[in-house]
């Protein structure tokens, strides 16, 4: 089976888009990553001290399979609630990612492969810019001309020698929105600042919000840098899968447990239960004082 038709069956089990990268190890982006660690940008992640080639992830590995999924609502919150990151309206994406490349590697009856879906240290961004998915922009998102920064990333590793994708080039231009308007000052240019990132402190760390980061409004996670970019404003649209359909917008945040979360498979899960209910009281106390 060639790459096209690889491509196809993709779309076929549900991916919005899929592109053919090679093997090859990581040089300049191996280089970026140790320069990130180096100033301590990773904060307490410390899973992030650990990258590997994609030859780590498959012995004798050839090509990549990458695949995106949209995953911007339709939904929305109401106004003035303690907001929530779009990805996390839906489902956790590493259920939904997992089994649609397991089936696209049963399609296309691969028999020697591995799966991926930001759940191994692999540079997923960077192997979606190889096979021509995007490009980087200034937020360190992937950015996609037809969907925006809105999507999930999955790769199957795999020893067929695959004709590669074609790079696209960086089209961000001169905007810098996205640095502009961060909240918190996070982002450099295509570099991150976790120990800033709303992202990083209302998920996994462990110190409480501060009055000034209470006043964003966000209990979990922060979209922010992708609502300013004009990519996803002109293109972003609304996902048309049914596994994307809405399970945390309506859990009442104050009353949760750890057994609800798990069975309603909520991305909420990767924060501390306490942690969240926490930020959603310094957000609405925020809000009231205000």
């Amino acid at each position: 089976m060639n790459s096209e038709e690889i491509k196809q069956r993709a779309i076929e089990v549900g991916f919005d888009a899929c592109g053919i990268a090679t093997a090859e190890p990581f040089t300049n982006d191996f280089a970026r990553w140790q320069e990130w660690l180096d100033k301590d940008y990773n904060a307490t992640m410390r899973y992030m001290e650990r990258r590997i080639n994609p030859t780590d992830m498959l012995q004798g590995a050839r090509s990549v399979i990458v695949c995106l999924m949209n995953y911007y609502p339709r939904e929305t919150q109401r106004e003035g609630e303690p907001k929530i990151a779009k990805y996390a309206f839906s489902k956790d994406y590493h259920f939904v990612m997992w089994e649609k490349l397991k089936l696209l590697a049963e399609r296309i009856k691969l028999k020697d492969y591995a799966i991926a879906c930001d759940t191994m240290p692999v540079f997923d961004r960077a192997l979606a810019v190889r096979a021509g998915l995007g490009w980087i922009g200034r937020n360190n998102m992937l950015i996609n001309p037809l969907f925006g920064s809105y999507t999930f990333i999955g790769e199957l590793f795999t020893t067929l020698p695959l004709r590669p994708d074609e790079q696209m080039k960086e089209r961000c231009g001169r905007c810098h929105r996205c640095l502009e308007l961060c909240p918190t000052g996070a982002i450099r240019e295509k570099c991150l600042d976790a120990n800033r990132c709303l992202s990083f402190r209302t998920i996994e760390d462990k110190k409480p919000l501060t009055k000034e980061e209470a006043s964003h409004n966000w209990v979990f996670g922060c979209d922010e840098c992708q609502m300013a970019c004009p990519w996803n404003k002109r293109f972003a649209h609304p996902n048309e899968h049914k596994e994307f359909a809405p399970v945390t917008l309506e859990l009442e945040i104050t009353t949760l447990s750890n057994s609800v979360l798990r069975k309603a498979q909520s991305p909420f899960c990767r924060s501390n239960i306490t942690k969240l209910k926490e930020n959603h009281r310094l957000c609405i106390s925020n809000r009231q004082n205000s």
